[in-house]
């Protein structure tokens, strides 16, 4: 009798339920029995995950708990079915109380092993869309415990991989390869779901690129829409106000570098609905007009002393510019292969925004923005492809730069 009441008399009683959950010997006995065996001694584990709650005494115990939880479920899609109908799917009423485990999730203690143990369980039901979609359902405990891991993590996670940001974004492959759709639209209820989305697809997408294949398990157009949007939000935010919020600024990079990812997967799919191509031409500018303020607002680091000094902080909003670049170089791109009429009216709208001298100033080094120098002159190219206006102003820069060189009244040309 180890526990009494919900409450485990000793951590050495919790830890003998951890150290034997490890040790079930299958020998002898149907696979049936197996998972019913191995389904009992994890509600055992819960039990305990819940006597302990987020008291500090389980810190040293809890984490044990949920790795057990792992070995339990690893690869055996039986118990981990068993246990996420019974845990993590809303009940109907029909049970009694002592029959299940009810686990509030935001009063439990936090720990890498418990990202490690969502993980596992998504992994061994990825087969089961039905299961898979509790964590679109708000009245599932799997919901629940999907919006606590969530909370915690922020942009700074994102950018440095932490376990427990890169666990999330394994989670979300899980619910996009299965279209489980619903979680993928970023919410503003934690903005660094976006950086997690992104990430998510991003690999599945790499994939898809590199075997050419013609259909995909993701709900592009879906994607496609929810990132257009969110860009459209917080693009008109942040220039009507002259924002300069980090989170604003990342959120507009991960969602530029989602739309560039998409892009490259399928180029019609800012065809896909009428309200699109409408808002298709606005975006262009918009996302010019963010190049613009990007460029005005955050500082290159062109200086060697400073590129060899530079250690990348959230707060120097990296890879803004970069993103913003590569955006404008893949729809130019797109363009250039539809029509020369389609490509005429890209380079027009970013002409008109003022874009052509700040893709001009992005082909220098930035330590803030990896590659912005190759991402520019791959922008500049298919921004002058064709339009003897661009290029006109290109040159007449170039020959105003040479002059300033030669001219001796001019101080930086002194030796």
């Amino acid at each position: 009798m180890l526990h009494r009441d919900g409450k485990f008399y000793h951590s050495r009683n919790a830890r003998a339920v951890i150290l034997l959950s490890r040790n079930i010997l299958a020998s002898g006995i149907s696979q049936a029995q197996i998972t019913a065996f191995e389904s009992g001694w994890a509600t055992h584990v819960l039990r305990l995950v819940q006597s302990y709650g987020d008291e500090p005494k389980g810190a040293n115990v809890i984490p044990l708990a949920y790795q057990a939880l792992c070995n339990l479920c690893s690869g055996n899609q039986g118990v981990s079915a068993e246990m996420f109908k019974t845990y993590f799917v809303p009940q109907k009423g029909d049970k009694k109380e002592d029959d299940t485990v009810t686990i509030v999730w935001d009063k439990v203690l936090l720990d890498t092993a418990l990202y490690a143990f969502v993980v596992t369980l998504c992994e061994c039901i990825n087969d089961d869309v039905e299961l898979l979609k509790q964590f679109d359902n708000a009245e599932a405990p799997a919901s629940e415990l999907l919006d606590v891991l969530i909370a915690p993590v922020t942009f700074d996670s994102a950018i440095h991989a932490r376990p427990e940001y890169q666990a999330l974004v394994d989670v979300f492959r899980y619910l996009a390869a299965n279209r489980v759709t619903g979680r993928l639209s970023p919410s503003y209820q934690y903005p660094v779901i976006v950086a997690i989305v992104k990430d998510a697809i991003t690999v599945d997408l790499e994939v898809v690129i590199e075997t050419e294949a013609k259909s995909t398990p993701l709900d592009l157009e879906h994607l496609f829409i929810a990132y257009f949007s969110i860009s459209m939000k917080e693009l008109k935010l942040v220039l009507d106000t002259e924002s300069k919020s980090c989170n604003a600024a990342q959120v507009i990079r991960f969602c530029f570098e989602a739309l560039t990812v998409l892009l490259a997967t399928e180029p019609k799919l800012p065809t896909c609905s009428g309200q699109l191509q409408h808002d298709y031409p606005e975006f262009i500018t918009q996302v010019t007009n963010y190049l613009v303020f990007a460029q005005k607002e955050y500082p290159a680091k062109r200086k060697l002393k400073e590129i060899q000094t530079s250690v990348l902080e959230v707060t120097d909003y990296p890879h803004v510019k970069s993103a913003t670049i590569e955006l404008l170089s893949s729809i130019l791109q797109i363009a250039s292969a539809t029509s020369k009429q389609q490509l005429a009216m890209v380079q027009s709208l970013i002409w008109k925004a003022g874009g052509l001298p700040e893709i001009l100033n992005c082909c220098n080094i930035d330590a803030n923005n990896p590659f912005l120098k190759e991402r520019g002159v791959v922008c500049l190219r298919y921004v002058m492809e064709g339009n003897e206006e661009a290029q006109k102003f290109v040159a007449d820069l170039e020959a105003q730069s040479q002059a300033q060189k030669l001219d001796p009244k001019n101080e930086e040309s002194l030796p």
